[in-house]
């Protein structure tokens, strides 16, 4: 277990009754790494001697471990604490676990730079109702190109192609600002598909159709943390495909921009916030207007909520190592709110934190 995450959403909550919500798991996953997720919940019994895992817990361990293979439910009195996982045929057990200091692990990292023209018919670009739906045929667009050409695509570092059986422990790296594996279209797949990425009004045809050319650039960087000692090439291409097409791409292409001035498809960038040791993923824009039109409150609630876990800290005791994660973070936090005109709102509450935690 590498960090703790305050539950706020629940399907139902009373005074001696709480059960949370499988789509908050879900949303936190969503900003993990390939490698990195929730392993459980943790909860208290406090007015009770004995501790033990009830119906609702039952209930709710079930839930999780259907999507969260191993999921774990830790439940303590304020003195004693117990660590359960659902056994064969849906049956409870108690398990016994070892107290260690963790290691943060080494990750691989795969960054994405392509240029891409994207031929789009002047009809979607006249009508506004249109617009919603020329910006899903573009995401499916791109998804697919990726889907069906990936096996061609070439991964190399420091300009040298990545063999089927090379290993790769030894790319793994500690930070963001190492040199990280490249994937790369070759130019002449680039070059035989140049004119196929095209998207065109409903009833048109091909051949009658005066496309307008839009730019369209991905510019990315992501961590894999679920690198084993002994995977090969087939591997890395598979984990690397899952993450950047499941995770990384479809947010980005979700709050793409169609600049039709300037003939160009604008995706968000990415932020890592250093968590803990590893990194967690957010976006922003390079423009304060474009955040607060398109990404909107995401960004500010995430943070609220980064914040308010924060706050938690502030009358334990921790270790110089822990605390060292905790100025890490609001640093990461005080810079990425840079981005956003709410960056005045949370300004306060970041400095007192600093004050608190010293």
């Amino acid at each position: 277990m590498l960090a703790i995450y305050e539950c706020t959403q629940f399907i139902e909550q009373t005074v001696i009754h709480a059960m949370p919500d499988i789509l908050e798991f879900q949303e936190i996953s969503s900003v993990l790494p390939q490698g990195i997720g929730p392993i459980g919940i943790y909860h208290s019994h406090p007015s009770l001697s004995d501790i033990f895992h009830s119906h609702t817990d039952d209930s709710t361990l079930i839930s999780l471990t259907n999507q969260f293979q191993d999921c774990i439910s830790i439940i303590t009195n304020g003195q004693n604490i117990k660590f359960y996982q659902m056994g064969k045929n849906y049956k409870t057990k108690e398990i016994e676990v070892e107290y260690i200091e963790p290691e943060v692990p080494k990750f691989m990292l795969v960054s994405i730079n392509e240029k891409f023209e994207i031929f789009i018919d002047p009809e979607f670009l006249t009508q506004e109702k249109s617009l919603s739906k020329l910006n899903i045929q573009i995401q499916n667009l791109i998804i697919n190109y990726f889907q069906n050409n990936w096996n061609e695509l070439e991964f190399t570092h420091n300009n040298s192609i990545i063999g089927n059986k090379d290993k790769l422990h030894k790319y793994l790296v500690e930070k963001l600002n190492t040199e990280p594996l490249r994937l790369k279209i070759p130019s002449n797949l680039k070059q035989r598909h140049r004119n196929l990425l095209k998207v065109i009004q409903k009833g048109n045809k091909d051949d009658t159709v005066s496309y307008e050319a839009f730019e369209f650039i991905i510019n990315t960087k992501f961590p894999l943390y679920n690198i084993r000692k002994y995977d090969n090439f087939d591997t890395l291409s598979q984990k690397v495909k899952d993450e950047f097409l499941g995770n990384n791409l479809i947010q980005k292409l979700h709050n793409l921009i169609i600049d039709k001035e300037n003939l160009r498809i604008i995706i968000p960038n990415d932020y890592y916030l250093k968590f803990f040791g590893f990194y967690i993923r957010t976006l922003n824009f390079n423009k304060k207007n474009l955040n607060e039109i398109l990404i909107k409150n995401e960004p500010y609630k995430f943070e609220l909520k980064i914040i308010r876990f924060l706050k938690s800290f502030i009358n334990l005791e921790v270790s110089i190592k822990f605390k060292n994660y905790l100025y890490e973070l609001l640093n990461n936090l005080e810079d990425f709110a840079e981005h956003f005109t709410w960056k005045e709102k949370l300004s306060e509450d970041l400095k007192q934190l600093k004050i608190n935690l010293k």
